[in-house]
């Protein structure tokens, strides 16, 4: 029996696609969105689930004011407020560890990126945010642990 889609997780409602009528591309990849609903296919831990939202976003605001974390605030077209996005992926620097994940910001210069170019940042950065200094080089042993940190972390964020 298949597990149930987390839409806090790294999945995809893979279910809800089928039953749309929904089929994958010619890469093989199935949609992000569900045409008809808006709802959105992918966990939020899933590795494109920041591409997707930044595709039906639109264009945000970048604002000059600074968050509790350092980071200029983005202001969403819905009028809520971000400031990194959380990304949760594999430790770049231990790539055979199955048990080493990282959180990252996903949002750099005003834009949100991808989890591969997120962690390409990382590495080049060495876990440090360029915008701010802050060092994200904590690893976690799981998953789990790694997403709730990155949870805590957004509701510890102060804004305007």
């Amino acid at each position: 029996m298949a597990s149930k889609f987390d839409p806090e997780g790294i999945g995809y409602d893979l279910e809800t696609a089928v039953e749309a009528g929904l089929r994958p591309d010619a890469t093989g990849k199935w949609p992000g969105v569900h045409p008809e609903t808006g709802q959105i296919l992918k966990g939020k831990q899933h590795p494109t689930y920041q591409e997707t939202l930044a595709a039906i976003a639109g264009p945000s605001e970048y604002t000059h004011t600074l968050a509790s974390n350092g980071r200029r605030q983005l202001r969403n077209p819905d009028g809520s407020i971000s400031t990194e996005l959380g990304v949760t992926f594999p430790d770049p620097n231990q790539p055979q560890a199955k048990d080493a994940w990282v959180n990252y910001p996903s949002i750099h210069q005003g834009k949100v990126l991808g989890e591969d170019r997120v962690a390409e940042i990382y590495q080049q950065h060495q876990g440090i945010d360029p915008e701010t200094g802050n060092d994200f080089t904590k690893v976690y042993r799981n998953v789990d642990a790694a997403v709730e940190a990155s949870k805590q972390r957004s509701r510890s964020i102060r804004t305007e």
